[in-house]
């Protein structure tokens, strides 16, 4: 025990330095221990891009022996106990940015989640039901959904109803839908002259008080530029930490954009959102689907100290807007 909490405490003096960890590795082989190999598997994975297969090949092998440590010997190597940024690296393959969504669910929401390519059999039932071959970023928002029912989770990360249905406008226009608001009076879905791209635009539909016999949607807005990035953010729109949160309308869009690319170290884009990304911290700014007004919005994944969240943050809580934990406003302050 006397060596082994030598190795684990260079390792907490130093985490930045990886070989410390393969040496307490060689360690442990040479006992017959499975965590050896499952510090192997961690550095492997912390070494590839998220969105790569080999990282998704490792991950099953991972997870089982994670299942096997106990969680303070897991806390002690710093494995899976903090929210750690997803998007550093955003790819423009629609693919490889699904698995980006995938790890995210995973990572923030603790639902785990398998690789791409899955539920072949209720994608071919929905094509078949509705005599259409669905574009490649369709077919994966299917396999997400399903994958995610089976978890018994999809409301916990969408929110809304997974409802794939032929939907019929006004003005005749011709869609399949991906999804129904809770409330019943918004549709989002693909038209079906789209189905041929491989990330096709998704299109809003809102309940028609004027005409409910016939066609009761009618077409409002253009939602998003493509299925996966629509799919982004509706998860951040309804995005729940369990540290807290915030979201609210901004004009201050050039300036703010300055600040969050000061305060955390990972930046990136995806459609019309703008991500900024920090150990257990997430921040997002860009129009929601009913407005073309920006939000920020930022959650925490599990409590921090108060003096852990960049300090102009807190300016913006008091723009109006929905707030929750530390965030919520102190009627003393």
């Amino acid at each position: 025990m006397t060596q082994e909490r030598n190795f684990l405490d260079e390792i907490t003096a130093n985490p930045e330095y990886r070989m410390a960890r393969l040496v307490y590795a060689d360690w442990l082989d040479e006992k017959g221990d499975a965590r050896g190999e499952l510090i192997r598997i961690e550095e492997e994975m912390f070494s590839v891009p998220i969105w790569a297969d080999r990282y998704w090949q490792l991950k099953p092998r991972r997870n089982e022996l994670r299942a096997q440590c106990t969680k303070k010997w897991l806390d002690w190597m710093n494995y899976g106990n903090h929210y750690e940024p997803v998007f550093r690296e955003v790819p423009i393959g629609w693919n490889e940015r699904w698995r980006l969504l995938r790890e995210f669910c995973e990572r923030w929401h603790g639902v785990p989640m398998p690789d791409l390519g899955g539920q072949a059999d209720a994608i071919a039932a929905i094509e078949k039901d509705h005599n259409v071959v669905l574009a490649s970023s369709f077919r994966e928002w299917i396999a997400f959904a399903r994958d995610l029912q089976a978890r018994n989770s999809f409301g916990k990360v969408m929110r809304d109803g997974f409802v794939v249905e032929d939907l019929t406008e006004a003005a005749g226009d011709r869609a399949l839908t991906l999804m129904l608001q809770t409330e019943g009076d918004v549709y989002w879905a693909v038209f079906k002259r789209n189905l041929n791209e491989v990330d096709p635009p998704v299109a809003m539909y809102v309940f028609n008080d004027d005409d409910f016999d016939d066609r009761p949607f009618i077409l409002a807005r253009n939602a998003e530029s493509s299925l996966m990035s629509f799919v982004f953010g509706h998860m951040m729109a309804y995005l729940h930490g369990a540290g807290g949160g915030f979201s609210t309308r901004v004009n201050d869009i050039d300036s703010l954009r300055l600040r969050l690319s000061t305060a955390f170290p990972v930046e990136a884009r995806i459609g019309n959102f703008s991500i900024f990304e920090r150990q257990d911290m997430i921040a997002v700014l860009g129009a929601d689907h009913f407005s073309d007004q920006v939000r920020l919005h930022v959650e925490l994944s599990k409590p921090l100290p108060r003096e852990d969240v960049p300090a102009f943050l807190w300016e913006y809580t008091r723009n109006g807007g929905s707030f929750h934990g530390m965030f919520a406003p102190d009627p003393i302050r």
